[in-house]
């Protein structure tokens, strides 16, 4: 285990060529392991301390009489991180050390703030640092903390995984303690007719085509529900998608190269642009689900096996759970439109539903005092990102753009070339960075603080005012909406799940809490959209093809109350806003990929998962590309209108980032036979 440990983090530092020496050298105490099912999972220690610990010598220099022990050598098995084993190991010897009257000190590195909130979070207090002030902020991987445990806090983890058992134990000599049981196994959602599964996918995009794929290769009937005309979800601009909004504009590019929005099974063709137009994304998509189409037939071709179908320009109107007979089942109510003919209106049953509409769909518009009363008195002045199409619509306004994330960026950079001035609001405003901080050509401002219709002003919370505005642009993202999902019936029935900025009742971003056999892809709003929704797809195939276990309701519920916490927590220290709920932080998101795969990759084959697609595996080739993105981006820009001849890393000078990812090549083909790297780079 400790080998799988190494290969996943890389401690021990000095490897695991004498890990028997790591594990029992030195004046070790006592020490526990965490089991389940008979296999170890998990190991801390507690050794005697020594003059030459330097977190010792710092405690003895403050307190030189207390007895001071030193708690180390803590691992759990990478595939069982977040299940609270670490929580319990530091508890139990924590508890031994209160016991023995002994004071516990350890090291933790600064960079794994998931282990700083836990060790905090537990009752533990730092007090003393090996560097400076400003290195305690999170980023300096040599930085480290040296803690004590106190008064015993409440404790959870951001992504707490599962166990495969329904109980586990901590060892310390003979002694046992048993936790509560973590996993049900799934009731069988087969249906009354065919024994492949019938899941409906609502979304054809990139998400609902990931979730389709792996539904696919699980054995599962798949009906993908899609109201446009094809494929290609918010990239889909054809004319033919009536009034469905879209925010896709004239001239938008990708804001991250196509290294970073790949599926692991196709590869761009090798002369798309680096940072492709919007029309080619959708070609992508296109190919893709033409790709699906022709590996799995529909009831249309030779086989006559309804295993892929796709109802495009198909509304779905409600989505209940019910019951026919003694099975339980999801209801879908579509409308099915097509030119000069009435709609078709059907109703149709299915054993589970992936949700994978997207997340630009409802504008979120941030109210502050005064903007009710513009939008009633200069309604045409008010836009949203969805509503912005060309900056010529511009031309020499003074235009003020609320927001500069990536829209608010590209959008304030286009308008900078028509408009007679620009400003752009952010939250983040640093006044010493100035304009720097926004598109060329803009003007950087903080916070709106209130507008003023009648004089078309707005002020901003450091007192300075903006007068003459023509046009509001309002690049403050989007609520989620999914009232079609219904309880309840006649008088009594409601949405299942209130609008706004996070989705209540998912555990872990992906299942209903109440019932798994209703999952989401795509809420959370990373940079690598395509690789989350393929590690989520994998999980959510895998368990409603009931191959693979989850975790029972109380434990559901537990993990998202204790999420809730820790975003309100981070909410409080400035550290999330109000719409980042399922934004999973930069430096969460590669272990929140990783976690999905290894949850996947837990179980073995079945007779029906032949075609099991491997998750997405998030590798150091990958973080190097993600890091430089910024810089990539810059110099792809720098180019100016040949900027879409490049289509290579290399072709700008990152030649460094060609290289295969020797560090986790041996470990991604040991647990699905290729590396991130393989696809990961034109």
């Amino acid at each position: 285990m400790l080998r799988l440990v190494h290969a996943h983090s890389g401690y021990p530092v000095q490897g695991t060529d004498n890990a028997k020496a790591f594990l029992s050298g030195g004046p070790i105490e006592q020490a526990w392991i965490a089991e389940h099912a008979g296999q170890i999972v998990g190991h801390v220690a507690v050794s005697k301390a020594t003059e030459d610990d330097v977190s010792v010598a710092l405690w003895r220099k403050k307190h030189p009489e207390d007895p001071v022990a030193i708690l180390e050598r803590l691992f759990v098995h990478p595939e069982k991180l977040g299940g609270g084993i670490a929580t319990r190991l530091i508890r139990t010897a924590s508890s031994w050390g209160r016991e023995a009257g002994c004071r516990l000190v350890l090291f933790a590195l600064v960079k794994d703030q998931a282990a700083m909130r836990l060790y905090k979070r537990l009752g533990w207090t730092a007090f003393a640092r090996l560097h400076s002030v400003a290195m305690f902020h999170f980023r300096v991987s040599e930085s480290r903390l040296i803690m004590f445990p106190g008064r015993e806090r409440k404790t959870f983890g951001r992504f707490p995984f599962y166990m495969k058992s329904s109980s586990s134990s901590l060892t310390a000599g003979s002694s046992i303690t048993k936790t509560q049981p973590l996993i049900n196994i799934p009731q069988k959602m087969t249906d009354a007719n065919n024994k492949k599964k019938s899941i409906a996918v609502v979304g054809a995009g990139a998400a609902g085509l990931a979730a389709a794929k792996h539904l696919l290769g699980e054995g599962c009937r798949v009906t993908i529900f899609e109201r446009k005309t094809g494929p290609g979800g918010v990239w889909n601009t054809a004319p033919g998608n009536g009034y469905w909004p879209s925010p896709v504009y004239e001239g938008l590019e990708t804001n991250v190269p196509r290294t970073l929005m790949t599926f692991s099974d196709h590869p761009w063709d090798a002369s798309v642009s680096l940072f492709p137009q919007s029309s080619q994304v959708n070609d992508y998509l296109h190919t893709y689900a033409a790709k699906l189409r022709g590996s799995y037939p529909d009831e249309q071709q030779v086989l006559k096996k309804q295993v892929l179908t796709f109802q495009y320009r198909t509304e779905v109107q409600k989505l209940r759970k019910g019951t026919h007979g003694m099975t339980a089942e999801w209801k879908i109510e579509s409308k099915q439109y097509n030119l000069g003919q009435p709609p078709i209106v059907k109703s149709q049953a299915y054993a589970g539903i992936v949700v994978a509409i997207g997340n630009y769909h409802d504008v979120f518009m941030p109210d502050r005092p005064g903007f009710s009363e513009w939008r009633q008195m200069l309604p045409n002045t008010v836009l949203h990102s969805v509503d912005y199409r060309n900056p010529r619509d511009f031309t020499n306004m003074t235009v003020l753009v609320i927001g500069n994330s990536a829209s608010g960026w590209d959008i304030s950079s286009q308008l900078a070339a028509t408009t007679a001035r620009v400003t752009v609001s952010t939250r983040r405003f640093n006044p010493q960075v100035g304009n720097a901080q926004v598109s060329p050509g803009c003007e950087a401002a903080p916070a709106i603080d209130c507008f003023d219709p009648s004089t078309r002003s707005v002020r901003f919370v450091d007192g300075r005012i903006l007068t003459g505005v023509d046009r509001l642009i309002y690049c403050t993202g989007y609520v989620y909406d999914l009232s079609f999902i219904k309880e309840g019936k006649g008088k009594k029935e409601q949405p299942l799940f209130d609008s706004g900025l996070k989705v209540k009742n998912v555990y872990k971003h992906m299942f209903y809490t109440q019932d798994p056999s209703l999952a989401f892809v795509g809420l959370p709003k990373m940079s690598a959209a395509f690789t989350v929704a393929e590690a989520q797809s994998a999980v959510i195939a895998r368990v409603l093809s009931t191959r693979l276990a989850i975790p029972c309701m109380p434990f559901r519920v537990t993990w998202e109350n204790e999420y809730n916490d820790e975003w309100i927590y981070q909410m409080q220290e400035g550290l999330a806003t109000e719409e980042g709920y399922h934004s999973v932080q930069l430096s969460l998101d590669k272990d929140y990929v990783n976690e999905l795969l290894a949850w996947s990759m837990s179980v073995g084959d079945s007779p029906e998962s032949i075609n099991a697609q491997p998750p997405p595996y998030w590798c150091e080739c990958f973080d190097k590309a993600r890091a430089e993105s910024r810089s990539i981006r810059n110099a792809f820009q720098a180019r100016g209108q040949r900027r879409h001849e490049i289509t290579s890393l290399k072709s700008i000078g990152f030649t460094h980032l060609q290289a295969p990812c020797a560090a986790g090549l041996d470990r991604v083909y040991a647990e699905q036979h290729r590396c991130c790297s393989c696809f990961i780079f034109p």
